[in-house]
């Protein structure tokens, strides 16, 4: 089950939402910066928002430090119900954009994740392998196959003709 949350309208504006914080030594000044869309504007605009680092020390999520009054700590929740979790469909944990997000089955969202990858690009999805590419800042995917090999070797030669042309973003 996929839910997408995006009317898809054409009047939609997209946002970059920056702030400057301190890394987690305390030390360095840093500016952190997410994406959001016209239909976030007021939530955005009403809380103070904070890079959320796992281990890995890269930033993931967006969250607020007002939890009491938002009632959600990580932005992107706000928008889950009926089990259902929310998946940035691009990967990108700060792009908050309702045309990335979508309501989707814990297992479902699972595909996304870095672990889940094979080779560069190559994903295991049901029983096919998908080879998935950014191009022009959009992720799309490129082929399905059955085979692992052909999916890798797609990957390969798709991954040398966007270093070719430089679209690859």
């Amino acid at each position: 089950m996929e839910i997408y949350l995006c009317k898809r309208c054409s009047t939609c504006k997209k946002y970059t939402y920056k702030r400057d914080v301190h890394d987690r030594q305390k030390t360095n000044f840093f500016t952190f910066k997410f994406n959001y869309c016209e239909t976030n504007k007021d939530i955005v605009r009403k809380y103070d928002w904070f890079p959320e680092s796992q281990t890995t020390g890269r930033t993931t999520y967006v969250r607020t430090s007002d939890k009491r009054n938002f009632g959600y700590n990580r932005f992107h929740t706000m928008y889950a119900r009926d089990g259902l979790i929310i998946d940035h469909i691009d990967g990108n944990g700060l792009n908050n954009c309702l045309d990335n997000l979508r309501l989707v089955e814990h297992r479902k969202n699972s595909h996304n994740r870095a672990d889940n990858r094979l080779y560069p690009n190559v994903y295991k999805e049901d029983n096919l392998y998908v080879v998935k590419f950014r191009v022009k800042g959009k992720l799309r995917v490129i082929y399905k196959s059955r085979e692992y090999k052909k999916a890798v070797t797609v990957a390969k030669s798709f991954k040398k003709q966007l270093t070719k042309s430089s679209t690859i973003v």
